[in-house]
């Protein structure tokens, strides 16, 4: 196994399943932060959030996200998956 998958491994093993991480999102060259329930299936992340939220809007606006755990930070992009009740 070359040596990136195995560090991804790693990481996941990590992370586990779930965890309270941070989650930044930017918005007219403003940063924003907060704290969210995170799930993590498959090697990727999953959150949610209302509508009626700023993050929610900020992230309509704007997909570049960050989401730090401790001393891990994932940057990437969002994208909406509909209801929370979507099966993984």
């Amino acid at each position: 196994m070359n040596d990136y998958k195995s560090r991804i491994e790693i990481l996941f093993e990590q992370l586990g399943i779930g965890q309270v991480m941070c989650l930044a999102t930017s918005l007219d060259e403003k940063v924003f932060a907060r704290s969210m329930s995170v799930i993590i299936h498959k090697q990727k992340f999953y959150f949610q959030t209302d509508k009626s939220y700023n993050k929610y809007y900020h992230l309509s606006c704007n997909k570049n996200v960050a989401l730090c755990f401790n001393n891990i930070q994932i940057e990437g992009t969002a994208r909406e998956l509909g209801h929370p009740q979507i099966i993984l």
